[in-house]
């Protein structure tokens, strides 16, 4: 069976294994290119066949069966991605980029005019930052950066509320709350940053 009669049923199968929540590329790929192999292999499949016996392969147990792996692969290479997200937060990397990080916002927020670049900055930066994780495909990014939003949203809503509410409990243009804010961008562009070294290290193209 030649590449151009199967092209079209893989990118059926391709966007079927997608819509059943498998949102990794790779995992994607393995499992199509898996059934296009099954299919191959059976003595009984022709060109003039191919699109029935596939989809009836869709519909059948061993799809079923298969999916299921698919899911479980991904909530464990998922649970790893948070686990590596908490090792990244506490390890010394982490904490130096912390730092650094707090060092710049506060050093910023000691002059009217560099605190509000440093915020047009730290804004560009973050959109920047989830448009290349998820964004740059376009409209097709949007399940994956949903589904980075799910995974990695506990670490922004703590930070990101009381960036947004702190004026009600801290005096502004006050050295406490120029620390606080400066706290809270730094721990935000860290978690971004810390995200796209783990995307990076796993070699994913999106994460999802």
């Amino acid at each position: 069976m030649n590449q151009v009669t199967t092209q079209v049923p893989v990118n059926v199968l391709y966007r079927y294994i997608k819509q059943q929540g498998i949102v990794y590329d790779d995992i994607c790929h393995e499992l199509a290119d898996h059934v296009i192999c099954a299919l191959e292999q059976d003595t009984t499949v022709t060109p003039e066949n191919f699109q029935e016996r596939l989809n009836a392969y869709i519909h059948s147990h061993n799809m079923v069966a298969m999916i299921t792996a698919a899911k479980e692969q991904v909530r464990l290479r998922e649970r790893g991605y948070r686990k590596e997200m908490v090792k990244g937060l506490a390890s010394p990397k982490g904490l130096l980029q912390l730092i650094l990080f707090f060092g710049l916002f506060y050093a910023a927020y000691q002059n009217e005019v560099t605190k509000y670049m440093a915020e047009a900055v730290f804004v560009i930066g973050m959109l920047f930052g989830m448009w290349a994780m998820g964004f740059k495909r376009g409209a097709k990014a949007l399940p994956d950066y949903k589904k980075l939003i799910t995974q990695t949203g506990f670490y922004f809503v703590i930070p990101l509320l009381w960036f947004s509410q702190q004026s009600r409990f801290i005096t502004p243009d006050t050295l406490i709350f120029n620390a606080s804010s400066a706290v809270s961008m730094a721990l935000i562009a860290n978690i971004v940053l810390l995200m796209w070294q783990i995307n990076r290290k796993h070699n994913r193209k999106y994460y999802a």
